[in-house]
Parts: C-alpha cells; sequence; structure tokens
C-alpha cells in the first residue's frame, strides 16, 4: 500500500475554454479550496464544488504516469482519464440522466514543484456525447498551498 502525506490545504483556479463545432467560444472559471495528498506514484487533489441547478459535486483528481484522472461524485458523476493520444469513454450521469461520453485526450502537461506544493495542469480534448462530437475543450487548473500565517 502506498504511503500518503498528511493532508495540505490548496486554492484551485480553474479556467476551461470550449471551441464549440458551432464555431461559439465558451470560458467557464471556477475557483475553490481542497486538499491535496502526495503517495508515492502520485498526486491526489480534493475539492467540492456547487454547481447551478445541479448541486454539490466532490471532485478527485489523481495525477500519475498514466495521465490525469478525475473523478466526479455527486449531483454529477462521472470517471474520466485524460491520457495523451487516447480516447476514453465514459458515463456522466447529471438530475437529467445518464450520457454516454468520449474524450480524445490531445495534450496533458503537468508543472509541478513537489516541494512547494503548487503547479499548473493543461488538458486538450475533443469532447463527444451520445456519439455526437462537442467541441474542443482546454482546461488550465493552478494550484498552490494555502499559505500558513
Amino acid at each position: 500500500m502506498e504511503k500518503t502525506t498528511n493532508p495540505i490545504s490548496v486554492t484551485i483556479d480553474m479556467e476551461t475554454t470550449i471551441n464549440h463545432v458551432q464555431g461559439e467560444r465558451e470560458t467557464i472559471t471556477m475557483k475553490a479550496n481542497g486538499k491535496l495528498y502526495q503517495k508515492e506514484t502520485s498526486t491526489i487533489i480534493r475539492y467540492e464544488e456547487t454547481i447551478e441547478e445541479a448541486g454539490k459535486v466532490s471532485n478527485i483528481i489523481k495525477i500519475n504516469e498514466e495521465g490525469i484522472t478525475i473523478v466526479r461524485q455527486g449531483s454529477i458523476s462521472s470517471r474520466q482519464l485524460y491520457s495523451p493520444g487516447i480516447t476514453t469513454d465514459s458515463v456522466y450521469q447529471s438530475p437529467y440522466g445518464s450520457m454516454l461520453i468520449s474524450t480524445e485526450t490531445k495534450k496533458v502537461q503537468v508543472d509541478w514543484t513537489k516541494e512547494r506544493n503548487q503547479g499548473t495542469i493543461e488538458i486538450a480534448y475533443i469532447l463527444t456525447l451520445q456519439d455526437e462530437q462537442v467541441g474542443d475543450y482546454f482546461i488550465t487548473m493552478k494550484i498552490e498551498e494555502v499559505n500558513k500565517k
């Protein structure tokens, strides 16, 4: 079993830019406080968010050699692996029902400073929903340890 460090309080600043198939561009930003856990072979980040019209969602981001896995549980549930050059399928569950989603990952970049518990994660992928391409997604996450006073 992997040894886990004590949780570290972090802030997460996330920006998602979507280039829709119809040509529209949309940018969504989110800020949250969370906890970071270092394991021998992975980094885990946990945080909660409240989604308008859906409710609370717990998020787990796991970073390792395989890629980045994002697990969402609550009013919205999904599990998606982002690994360059790989297409993965998953089920996205929301208050409105379940849908098959597929992500074709184009880029995963992690710039991480373990000693300072901060870094940037970038993910670029094509999202397909129920066999219909939705658009190109670009996610940037900035994660920083909360300063101790």
